[in-house]
């Protein structure tokens, strides 16, 4: 049993919190603007921009990285 728990914390929990991040990220890719506002002026505009393929990219190595 403790093997089995071991198992699931080191690698059934993170994949699953992996997948439901990229998940709806994937599910709604061409709903999202390209390039994406990455930056925001003191008065709410936009003032820099991010492909949307390095956001992706940063959100799935940000998860790898944390696990």
């Amino acid at each position: 049993m403790q093997r089995i728990r071991g198992w699931l914390t080191i690698w059934v929990v993170p994949l699953i919190l992996i997948a439901a991040s990229v998940v709806p990220l994937v599910y709604l890719w061409s709903r999202y603007p390209d390039p994406l506002a990455a930056h925001w002026g003191i008065l709410g505009e936009p003032n820099g921009t991010l492909p949307l393929w390095l956001y992706a990219a940063g959100i799935i190595g940000g998860m790898l990285l944390v696990w």
